[in-house]
């Protein structure tokens, strides 16, 4: 009984700590680009094209990570698709 509450605790806490990452990284893009659209424009995509061509997806991931450090994966992977 215990150890099954222990377990059921510590799920809960990994829940709550990735609802709460999710939570600031759509803050992030909220606050310093407003919309999807807007950090869109500021991308360099002829820049990425060029590393993914040489390089592949996951360099282009690891610059995007680079550059914006709270976006969150699912607009990274949209971003990577756009190349």
């Amino acid at each position: 009984m215990g150890s099954t509450l222990f377990i059921l605790g510590l799920v809960l806490v990994g829940v709550a700590e990735a609802y709460a990452m999710r939570r600031r990284q759509r803050e992030w893009l909220a606050n310093t680009w407003g919309t999807y659209e807007n950090l869109r424009a500021s991308v360099d995509f002829a820049a990425l094209r060029e590393l993914k061509y040489r390089r592949g997806n996951f360099a282009v991931a690891r610059r995007l990570k680079k550059q914006y450090p709270h976006l969150a994966p699912e607009l990274a992977q949209a971003l990577i698709n756009e190349l």
